[in-house]
């Protein structure tokens, strides 16, 4: 769940970053109009990232991958434990 934060946070960051190069540097319009568009597309990617990384389901997901809320699928191990 923090790796995902994280990346959609540094996705805007990027965002933010081009879109401050490009108000701040860029001449030609066509550039203007092209770097701004990705800059709202990897915004979008960015808050997509945030947001999913904290959903209710993500963290019931992630255990699951850990091996936290596997049943025990091999019963003669079950003396062991």
């Amino acid at each position: 769940m923090k790796g995902l934060r994280t990346a959609g946070v540094l996705w805007l960051v990027a965002a933010a970053f081009a879109v401050a190069i490009t108000l701040s540097f860029r001449t030609d319009p066509v550039e203007w109009v092209v770097t701004m568009a990705v800059g709202v597309v990897v915004a979008i990617l960015g808050l997509w990232l945030v947001a999913r990384s904290s959903a209710p389901g993500r963290v019931r997901i992630e255990r699951r991958q850990r091996g936290v809320d596997r049943p025990l699928c091999r019963p003669h191990l079950a003396a062991v434990r």
